[in-house]
């Protein structure tokens, strides 16, 4: 046990992220339905490739919002909201 400090989590834009990386088995890809593709696609490009939120909702045909959410609900991103949102609320 010595005086080492505790990992300082990484943030990007304001984020903390809960993985620095983003794998998907190929077995698995060729299961998902579009919408699952696309989810990849925008953590891939989030954490693998390291693009910005801005830079993936452009290559993703999308909104920053939207990718936003999805990389809180792939666990990618952690939360900052001090009490989250269920799914299914409005705005």
């Amino acid at each position: 046990m010595g005086n080492s400090k505790p990992a300082v989590p990484e943030v990007r834009e304001g984020f903390e992220l809960l993985q620095g990386s983003f794998e998907l088995p190929i077995a698995e890809i060729e299961e998902l339905d579009s919408q699952g593709v696309h989810d990849a696609m925008i953590c891939d490009f989030f954490a693998n490739y390291r693009l910005e939120i801005s830079d993936v909702a452009n290559l993703a045909r999308t909104t920053k919002g939207a990718v936003i959410k999805t990389l809180l609900r792939q666990g990618i991103l952690r939360d900052r909201r001090r009490k989250p949102r269920p799914e299914h609320a409005l705005l």
